[in-house]
């Protein structure tokens, strides 16, 4: 069915119910001044109806009408961009390493194939700088490049999912293993050169599938995992080499002592990483001997709480350099780089953290315990720092606060994002990014609600407005961790236990995974009813959402014999007027306009239109999803007249190219299309396409969307209603 209808519909849900009462009130002779009480109610869910109103999108959120996934991804882009991601800048004194620079060009250079390599070490040997300076030379050479993360699964999708979107691949409601397959294809066919990095991979598991079979692309792989020799040609990267560690103390502190320099290279075991921290502070000021900074590293006390991860170096001189580094910044920087060692390690936007963080960030970086992307605009911790700065917050009793500060500075960014989610996306998805580490790095102290309650909120709350977008895939790993949280603090069959379950049946619902929702929501509503009673609020909104799957599921039967149980009883136990009856009502006249009952919508619809809709808008809206349900009943001519005067009241209060309005001039070209009056839908969606690119990009699915109606309006050979039914679609 099309789009619109299916939007429309949905943002009418409690006015159609309102209606539907009343009806049902005049059949069974109730009492009119009571249902008059209930009719009136309709105009309650505008702040619903406008969120259905500004988009086009079509995923599932709990009570909407259903929306089929677009079955076409993007147009893939000409030229992809020329640098994705962030890419770390070149630090002071970098080595070259020309050995290991030179086995990455023999791996680079075998043809036949796409060249996988993967330089494996310990952290802090410096495999990402490694990386970062052939990534650097070649965006000089224009050759582009994709800088993802891959050190957990949801970071590594967010970074296919951003490749996927920025190269035009990206489709509506697709799995994570089929965006991975598309990009997958995308590189395996690309034909000029192209370098994808994948930074600090944990799982070969979860990288292997977007790995090309052969074409151009390089692919180099950073990794502390030996076993991703399986995938790729394994480049071991090592410590310094004692003239290597020995030539970065000379350039990053000048010449001098060359014993101390050696004695000292050899108390940190060489490690590029506590070089570099060792190196500011010689550097000073004040300037440092290398003999009185060996005293003082050495007077450094480490707590045993530093365990040696297994597999890596990670040695008594290590942990002290970055430690005294640590202890020598002022309260600002320490705070600062505390919140960030419990952030994600892809790093933080440096705008985000305010004017007033810039000075805690100079001196961070002079003491090259955190780090820039190439253009500045990110500020990272390296992971071993970050594990430092942890584990002495954890021994000291401080991690807990550390979490609950950098879980409060994500909510405030979140709010900046919480006003206008649609064009906000990019502050929503770093939230979610970022929660999720946090709840990684809170592992110690996950059963301490104190600690754990922040964090598990702010998941909920992205969660929530990605449920809010229907963007149900990346809602669902939050809310899975969040019911498995509330699960272990507050029990299974807790009232948050239980919104949050209702809350991944939701992500699933808009994910399209049915089955899955219907089976959550049952043991939902089945533990409302247990704990709560069964006319409890709670688990009368369990059944009718529950009602609201069967019928987006396509099983309308049951969903309309489970509306016709329910509306009664939500009527008699919360009242006539109740937000949750008036959805129950809702919910069955969606069910049944589903069913393709047009002329039951139309009498519905006029009854809506009959009362005093105050607001405009909302007035529009009934308005469109008559002209809607004249359009599938074969009315043209009084579809034609209704979406001309919403156009007309739209483009007079809220301006030519708003949101809603190029909605409603989409939806007239279409209805023009189908009367037989092509000129003037293609002059329609002209002016729709011009406002979408403006609105949303060129690549944009809506934007996509006009653009193809637009090309196949102009294609149609004459208006017939045939032709035209074929282009929207309805055929299909």
């Amino acid at each position: 069915m099309p789009r619109w209808l299916k939007i429309a519909l949905a943002a009418l849900l409690p006015s159609v119910a309102g209606a539907v009462v009343w009806g049902l009130g005049e059949r069974l002779g109730a009492d009119l001044d009571r249902v008059g009480i209930l009719v009136g109610l309709v105009g309650s869910p505008l702040g619903f109806v406008l969120g259905w109103w500004t988009s086009r999108e079509t995923p599932q959120p709990v009570e909407t009408s259903p929306a089929a996934p677009s079955t076409r991804p993007m147009a893939p882009v000409a030229r992809p961009p020329l640098c994705l991601g962030e890419v770390p800048r070149a630090p002071r004194a970098f080595q070259p390493r020309q050995a290991l620079r030179a086995r990455i060009d023999a791996v680079f250079a075998a043809g036949g194939r796409a060249a996988v390599c993967s330089l494996a070490g310990a952290r802090g040997v410096g495999k990402t700088h490694l990386a970062a300076a052939l990534a650097r030379e070649s965006l000089d050479a224009g050759r582009p490049v994709a800088w993802l993360g891959a050190e957990t699964p949801g970071q590594f999708q967010s970074g296919v999912d951003l490749m996927a979107h920025e190269l035009g691949l990206l489709r509506e409601g697709d799995p994570p293993e089929e965006t991975v397959r598309r990009v997958r294809e995308w590189l395996t066919a690309r034909a000029e050169p192209y370098l994808l990095v994948l930074d600090d991979a944990a799982d070969p598991d979860l990288v292997g599938p977007l790995l090309p079979p052969s074409g151009a692309v390089r692919v180099l792989i950073t990794t502390n995992d030996r076993d991703f020799g399986h995938l790729a040609e394994l480049v071991d990267v090592e410590r310094f080499t004692v003239t290597e560690a020995l030539a970065y103390l000379r350039e990053r502190v000048g010449p001098g002592d060359r014993g101390g320099a050696r004695r000292l290279a050899e108390e940190v075991d060489r490690l590029p990483l506590a070089l570099s921290v060792a190196a500011a502070d010689l550097a000073g000021p004040p300037r440092l001997a290398y003999d009185d900074y060996l005293a003082r590293l050495r007077a450094t006390p480490v707590e045993v709480a530093l365990e040696r991860p297994r597999g890596e170096p990670y040695p008594r001189g290590v942990a002290q350099t970055i430690l005294r580094a640590v202890s020598g910044l002022d309260e600002p920087a320490h705070r600062l780089l505390g919140e960030l060692s419990v952030l994600s390690a892809s790093g933080v936007e440096v705008s985000l953290l305010g004017e007033e963080a810039r000075p805690a960030l100079a001196d961070l970086a002079r003491t090259c315990l955190a780090s820039f992307s190439r253009d500045g605009s990110v500020v990272l911790v390296h992971r071993l720092v970050g594990r430092v700065v942890r584990e002495r917050a954890e021994r000291e009793g401080t991690l807990a606060a550390l979490l609950g500060r950098a879980a409060g500075r994500m909510d405030e960014i979140f709010e900046l994002g919480h006003a206008d989610l649609w064009h906000r996306l990019p502050y929503l998805l770093m939230v979610a990014e970022q929660s999720q580490a946090l709840w990684e790095h809170a592992r110690p102290l996950r059963e301490d609600p104190a600690a754990a309650e922040p964090i598990v909120e702010l998941m909920h709350h992205a969660g929530f407005c990605l449920n809010e977008l229907y963007d149900g895939r990346r809602a669902e790993p939050l809310y899975t961790q969040v019911v498995a949280a509330r699960e272990r603090l507050n029990g299974p069959d807790d009232p948050a236990t239980l919104t949050a379950k209702h809350n991944l049946a939701r992500a699933h619902w808009s994910a399209h995974r049915f089955t899955e929702a219907i089976t959550i929501l049952q043991d939902v509503a089945e533990a409302r009813a247990r704990t709560q009673g069964p006319t409890h609020a709670d688990t009368l909104l369990a059944r009718v959402t529950l009602g609201q799957l069967h019928r987006d599921a396509g099983r309308y039967d049951e969903a309309i014999a489970m509306m016709e149980s329910l509306l009664p009883e939500c009527a008699r136990t919360l009242g006539e007027t109740h937000e949750l009856t008036v959805a129950a009502g809702s919910s069955l006249a969606i069910a049944h306009a589903l069913a393709d009952r047009p002329q039951v919508a139309i009498v519905i619809l006029r009854m809506i239109l009959a009362q005093d809709l105050a607001d405009p808008r909302l007035r529009a809206a009934t308005q469109g999803v008559l002209a809607i349900a004249h359009q599938r009943a074969g009315h043209l001519d009084e579809a034609i007249e209704l979406y001309e005067e919403v156009l007309e009241g739209q483009t007079r209060a809220l301006g030519d190219d708003h949101p809603e309005a190029v909605i409603t001039r989409h939806e007239l070209a279409l209805a023009y299309q189908q009367a037989g009056r092509l000129p003037e839908a293609i002059a329609l969606l002209e002016h729709v396409v011009r406002a979408d690119e403006a609105l949303h990009g060129p690549d944009h699915p809506t934007t996509v969307e006009a653009r193809d109606a637009l090309a196949a309006a102009r294609r149609t050979p004459d208006g017939s209603l045939a032709a035209a039914r074929r282009t929207s679609g309805e055929d299909q």
